[in-house]
């Protein structure tokens, strides 16, 4: 049962991504997070809505993620 729990804590904290899995290292893994979401989800958002201030973009999205299983509030994402 511990096995499982562990399991399952790894791939809540970091995901389901195979490169990142496969690193032992908790630093590597949280270097390959960082790379992909500065790579793809960051760059595309920039881009694409042409977005000058990444920074808010970062708060926003940990603000939606503080808010992950329950309804999102429009006033405290404000």
């Amino acid at each position: 049962m511990k096995k499982v729990y562990d399991s399952l804590e790894q791939l809540l904290i970091y995901g389901n991504y195979p490169a990142v899995l496969m690193q032992r290292q908790r630093e590597e893994k949280i270097r390959l997070l960082r790379e992909l979401s500065n790579a793809s989800l960051y760059k595309d958002i920039l881009e694409f809505q042409q977005i000058k201030n990444s920074h808010l973009i970062l708060k926003l999205l940990k603000l939606l993620a503080l808010q992950l299983g329950k309804e999102v509030s429009l006033s405290e994402l404000a």
